[in-house]
C-alpha cells in the first residue's frame, strides 16, 4: 500500500468512529479499486457492508472469499460472529473450530467467543471453562476472562463472586479498569446500590472513556426506570454521538420512551432509523409494539411474523400471544404464551398467562401461575408488586 492510500485508510477507519458510514465506504471502495489485492481493505470494507441490511449479502460474501486469503483468521472470527449473533450457535462453533487449529492468538479468540456463545445459550458450566483456559494466557485474553466469568456469576446471582472477578478485572491496564469499573457499576445497579452505580458511570463519562456511551446509555436507562424522562432523553442524546454501538442503541432507547408516552409516529421514527442496521430484529420486534398499541394488529402481526425463524423467535411468540390476547382470540394466545414454558422467557409467559387465566375464569390456573412468581423473585420490590397483582386479581 502507498503511503497516501496507507493515510486515505487509516482515515476511513478513524471517522468510522464518528459514525460516518457512507464517506469511510466511499474511501474503502476507492482504495479497493486502487489496490485489489489489497485483503485488509477488503476486510475492512466487508465488515462495513455487514453493518447495513442492504449490503449484508456482499459483506458476508467477501468475507468468505477472504478465507483464501492471508486475511483468513479474521474473516473467520466475524463469519462466527455473525452465524451467533443470529442464533446459528451450531453455525457459529464451526467457525470458531477452524481457529481453533491456528495461532495462539487464533486459538485464545476462538476460545473466547465460545465460551461467550456458550454463556449466551445458558450453558455456564461449559462456558466457564472456556474462559478458565484463558486464564492462563497473556493479559488481554486474562482480562477479558474475567470480565465474562464475572458476567456469569451476576447471572447466578452470585454476587460476591461477580465483584471478585471485576475487582481484579480492574488491577490490569487502563482498559481492563474502565471495563471493570463498567461492570462494577451495572453489578450495583443490580444490588439497587443507585448511588454507587451512578458514581462508576460518572467516572468514565467525566474521563472521557472508550465506553462513556455505554455508561451514558445505563444513566439514561437508570432515569427511565425513575420517571425521570427528560434526564433521559439528555443521556441518550449524548450516547448518539460517541461510537456507532451506542448510537444504535440510544435511537433504540429513544424509541421506547416514545412508545411508552404514546407518541407513535416519533417512536416508529427512531425505529425505523436502525432497522437497517447489525440491531435491526430489536427494531422490528420494538415497531411490531408500537403498531399492536396503536390497534393496528395485521401490522403489528407482520414484524412479529418476520422473527419468527430468528434469534429473536422467542419474543415474538410471547408478543404474539399477548396480541391475540387483545384481539379475544384466548385459545391461541394460550398456545403461544405455553410455548414458552419450557424457554428462558418462562417468566415473562407466566406474567401473560396469569392474566390469560383471569379473563378465562380459569382461578386456579391463574393463582399457580402467580405463586411461581413470587417464590422466583429475586428482590423485595418485585416480590411485593406480583403480590399485590395476586390479590387485585382474586379480589
Amino acid at each position: 500500500m502507498t503511503n497516501e492510500n496507507y493515510n486515505k485508510f487509516l482515515y476511513a477507519k478513524e471517522i468510522i468512529k464518528k459514525n460516518r458510514f457512507d464517506e469511510a465506504r466511499a474511501i474503502f471502495e476507492e482504495l479497493d479499486e486502487l489496490e485489489p489485492n489489497n485483503h485488509y481493505i477488503k476486510f475492512e470494507l466487508a465488515k462495513l457492508k455487514l453493518s447495513n441490511s442492504y449490503t449484508r449479502e456482499d459483506g458476508k460474501k467477501m468475507l468468505e472469499e477472504l478465507k483464501e486469503t492471508a486475511s483468513r483468521p479474521f474473516a473467520i472470527m466475524e463469519l462466527g460472529r455473525i452465524e451467533s449473533n443470529n442464533g446459528n450457535y451450531e453455525k457459529a462453533c464451526e467457525y470458531f473450530y477452524e481457529l481453533l487449529h491456528g495461532s495462539i492468538r487464533d486459538r485464545n479468540f476462538a476460545t473466547l467467543e465460545l465460551g461467550k456463545l456458550e454463556s449466551r445459550r445458558g450453558n455456564y458450566e461449559e462456558a466457564k471453562k472456556y474462559f478458565k483456559i484463558l486464564l492462563y494466557c497473556g493479559d488481554r485474553d486474562r482480562s477479558l476472562a474475567i470480565i465474562e466469568l464475572g458476567r456469569i456469576a451476576v447471572k447466578e446471582k452470585k454476587y460476591e463472586e461477580a465483584r471478585h472477578y471485576f475487582d481484579e478485572s480492574m488491577r490490569g491496564n487502563y482498559n481492563d479498569m474502565i471495563r471493570g469499573r463498567f461492570e462494577l457499576g451495572k453489578l450495583e445497579l443490580v444490588l439497587n446500590n443507585k448511588e454507587k452505580a451512578i458514581r462508576h458511570f460518572l467516572f468514565l463519562i467525566n474521563n472521557n472513556c472508550s465506553n462513556k456511551g455505554l455508561a451514558l446509555l445505563e444513566l439514561g436507562r437508570l432515569a427511565v426506570s425513575e420517571n425521570e424522562i427528560k434526564k433521559a432523553k439528555r443521556y441518550f442524546e449524548q450516547a448518539k454521538e460517541c461510537g456507532y454501538k451506542d448510537r444504535i442503541f440510544a435511537f433504540f432507547e429513544l424509541g421506547k420512551i416514545e412508545s411508552a408516552n404514546g407518541n407513535y409516529d416519533k417512536a416508529r421514527e427512531h425505529f425505523k432509523r436502525i432497522l437497517h442496521g447489525p440491531n435491526k430484529n430489536y427494531a422490528i420486534l420494538e415497531l411490531g409494539i408500537v403498531e399492536s398499541k396503536a390497534g393496528n394488529y395485521e401490522k403489528a402481526r407482520e414484524y412479529y411474523n418476520k422473527l419468527l425463524n430468528t434469534n429473536s423467535s422467542l419474543y415474538a411468540i410471547l408478543e404474539l400471544g399477548k396480541l391475540y390476547i387483545k384481539e379475544g382470540n384466548y385459545e391461541k394466545a394460550k398456545a403461544y404464551l405455553e410455548s414458552l414454558l419450557e424457554t428462558s422467557n418462562r417468566h415473562y409467559a407466566l406474567c401473560e398467562l396469569s392474566r390469560l387465566y383471569k379473563i378465562m375464569g380459569n382461578i386456579e390456573l391463574m393463582n399457580k401461575c402467580l405463586d411461581e412468581l413470587l417464590e422466583n423473585a429475586d428482590n423485595k420490590e418485585l416480590y411485593e408488586k406480583i403480590k399485590i397483582k395476586k390479590l387485585k386479581y382474586n379480589e
